[in-house]
């Protein structure tokens, strides 16, 4: 199991940001702590979210997916709300990994679903595809403090038309400062990113089914 804190932002039409990348805007590379900036190449994430008919796992901030382009084994995982929203406003989740080629849920990922409120049975709910162009921000070891994702998602929900947005996600290194973290989102806002909703791309996909969430 490993903890997430991540923080979402959102490209508004027009901003310094909203027509480029995140490199060609924002010096990264420059904040304190920070040695180097590198660009990963463009990774492509296939994406398919399982829950129950009434979203039992969303309606409690949980999301359970199996997602290829990470590595050569699909990989299930499992994401658990950790308490209350983290740093900088990010989002603090606990993840459970299994890489598994199974088209169907793991079963130990699968008895943890039903723990945190999954009743009934495990479906697709949505299918979400993601190109997504990474920034390592590392310190001068070389050990990575925080990885900024420039994601361009198109999410597609059975019976409704595909959905597209833009946005960015900065995540911190086991083990790194939480102050690299709010350093990177200062300055990704100060080129015109927003705060975002931190909940789930999952959310945003399926929020016709969930207007009564909290």
């Amino acid at each position: 199991m490993g903890r997430e804190l991540e923080v979402k932002l959102e490209v508004p039409a027009g901003s310094a940001i909203d027509a480029a990348a995140v490199p060609e805007v924002v010096s990264l590379g420059s904040l304190a702590g920070v040695a180097t900036a590198v660009v990963r190449p463009v990774r492509h994430l296939d994406a398919t979210y399982w829950d129950t008919p009434t979203l039992d796992l969303l309606r409690r901030g949980a999301t359970l997916r199996r997602r290829t382009g990470d590595g050569d084994v699909p990989r299930w995982t499992l994401k658990v709300p950790a308490g209350a929203t983290g740093t900088a406003g990010g989002l603090d989740r606990h993840e459970h990994d299994v890489d598994d080629p199974a088209e169907e849920p793991p079963a130990a990922l699968v008895r943890r679903a039903e723990a945190v409120g999954a009743v009934g049975p495990l479906e697709v709910v949505a299918r979400l595809v993601t190109d997504r162009t990474a920034v390592e921000l590392a310190d001068h070891d070389g050990g990575v403090l925080v990885e900024v994702a420039d994601d361009r998602v198109r999410a597609e929900v059975p019976g409704r038309p595909p959905v597209a947005w833009r946005e960015l996600e900065a995540e911190l290194a086991s083990g790194a400062d939480d102050a690299v973290l709010e350093a990177v989102v200062g300055a990704l806002r100060g080129a015109g990113a927003v705060p975002a909703d931190p909940r789930p791309k999952l959310d945003r996909a399926l929020a016709h089914r969930h207007r009564d969430r909290p």
